[in-house]
């Protein structure tokens, strides 16, 4: 299950993802920002990203989730992982919209699953992804060359 399916699932959030984008939307390529990293393209328009991209950018985000979970929701690293893993599983490069689960940050899922729909409101100092998460992010990124 992508990241935004299960913690919109957890949170009794569903109905978000549904006002957000819907599948018309996704089908006719309006929803979804189609960014230049993108190399193939399957015959409807839909934007395939390359397996090795694909692969650092789930890493990436699993690793900002968890870390996100550890640094404001007080989890433990395993059980952050064991989370981030479950919310980011691999899907197979024939899954058309497995890079769907990119369209917003880590930091925005991990928020959602932990605070809920709204957290914004009820939380305006995490409206925007930290200073410091901006920082690991980046330190992510550049170690891995």
């Amino acid at each position: 299950m992508l990241c935004w399916a299960s913690v919109l699932q957890r949170t009794g959030e569903a109905g978000l993802w549904t006002r957000a984008v819907n599948r018309s939307m996704l089908d006719s390529g309006t929803g979804v920002n189609r960014t230049s990293r993108r190399a193939g393209q399957m015959a409807d328009g839909w934007q395939v990203t390359p397996e090795e991209q694909y692969v650092a950018h789930l890493e990436h985000e699993r690793r900002m989730f968890a870390w996100c979970l550890v640094t404001y929701g007080g989890y433990a690293p395993e059980a952050a992982t064991r989370e981030a893993l479950e919310s980011y599983p691999y899907e197979p490069r024939e899954e058309k919209y497995r890079d769907l689960v990119f369209h917003d940050e880590a930091w925005h899922w991990a928020m959602l699953m932990m605070s809920g729909g709204g957290y914004w409101q009820t939380h305006p100092d995490r409206a925007r992804a930290s200073e410091a998460y901006r920082a690991e992010s980046d330190r992510l990124w550049i170690s891995r060359g």
